[in-house]
């Protein structure tokens, strides 16, 4: 929006329609280079890390699931629409996990485009929506329609790929992997944790529980008084307006500017209101630290055990000879350095 609205010559045909080639240029570079940036920085150089695989989810159903269809060769349509429609933490990250080709990824996100164009068009076509003598004036809602299409059709196809590999080769993509001990174990370590420390109403101190309700009420009221005045409490700034007329304080009018006194009070009553969730953090973190602790050690003490009994299953359900070739090939791109005192399980270094 801004590069049609300022592209030189200005306030022409001309400059608005090379300002949003720009647009939707940088909006493709920001995108190549934001997967980069999560496929070789953080899923690269931190794919290592066993708190950045366990966020990336990498040992679960769905995401191995991603990781069959990824790895396929060439550009099908299941892996181009995962790398276009797909979020790209999970995505980009598990790429970079992976150890997938840089340049064949991007190659594989450039069909892109064809959501990028009608998304950044939306932008540069509301600025024609108060000239009712262009042809572009109602063409932002199309654009936005188009980008909603786009989305669902690369949702859809992504959803189809990831079904058809479950239901293709359920035993690679659900049998458990000895590589993946350590997440499943961090998985089994929370939810134990979790289960010793279930906290219910009746267990809260009453002082507690009051000062979280009145927090919880308080912050209804206020998104309530956004709903029902908001035109009372907010001005109106178009985004095709210039800068140079807002007035960010109204005073008490909200025709005077866009926040009046009322608005900024309720946004500071909201924001105190989180105090509540506060006080009820510290006492959480202080009744259930003990517990917590003492929960944490009874994991230590059937860590190696529970690890131990886990790599015999992956064992006993190890694939057949047929499946072993391509099941290596895996093995080979998830190799990480090991520590000396770690013991080697499954191309990992393991803590036993």
């Amino acid at each position: 929006m801004v590069s049609s609205a300022e592209c030189p010559p200005k306030n022409t045909d001309q400059g608005f329609w090379v300002g949003s080639a720009v647009s939707i240029a940088l909006s493709l570079v920001m995108k190549l280079v934001g997967c980069s940036i999560q496929q070789v920085g953080i899923g690269g150089f931190m794919g290592k890390s066993m708190l950045v695989r366990q966020t990336a989810c990498v040992h679960k159903v769905q995401i191995r699931c991603i990781e069959y269809v990824l790895r396929q060769k060439g550009f099908t349509m299941g892996k181009v629409a995962i790398l276009c429609g797909g979020p790209d933490w999970p995505t980009s990250v598990l790429a970079g996990i992976l150890k997938l080709p840089l340049i064949e990824m991007l190659v594989g996100t450039l069909p892109i485009i064809f959501f990028i164009i009608p998304c950044a068009l939306t932008g540069s076509f509301y600025l024609k929506s108060n000239d009712p003598t262009s042809m572009l004036a109602s063409a932002s809602s199309l654009m936005a329609l188009a980008s909603l299409i786009v989305t669902g059709v690369l949702w859809a196809i992504s959803a189809w790929a990831v079904q058809q590999a479950l239901e293709e080769h359920p035993e690679e993509v659900t049998r458990p992997l000895v590589e993946n001990v350590h997440l499943e174990w961090l998985d089994y370590r929370s939810e134990y944790v979790r289960k010793k420390l279930k906290t219910t109403w009746s267990s809260i101190s009453p002082g507690v529980r009051l000062v979280w309700t009145f927090g919880v009420l308080t912050q209804i009221f206020v998104c309530h008084c956004f709903q029902w005045l908001f035109t009372s409490l907010v001005g109106k700034f178009a985004v095709s307006d210039s800068i140079d007329t807002l007035t960010f304080i109204a005073g008490f009018n909200a025709e005077d500017g866009l926040f009046t006194y009322q608005s900024l009070a309720l946004i500071g009553v909201y924001a105190f209101a989180w105090s509540g969730h506060v006080v009820y953090c510290i006492w959480k973190r202080r009744a259930l630290g003990p517990g917590r602790l003492a929960a944490l050690k009874e994991c230590d003490e059937m860590e190696a055990k529970w690890k131990e009994e886990y790599i015999k299953m992956c064992k006993l359900k190890a694939p057949t000879d047929a499946g072993a070739a391509g099941d290596a090939k895996v093995a080979d791109s998830r190799e990480t350095e090991v520590d000396a005192d770690d013991e080697v399980v499954g191309g990992y270094s393991v803590h036993v």
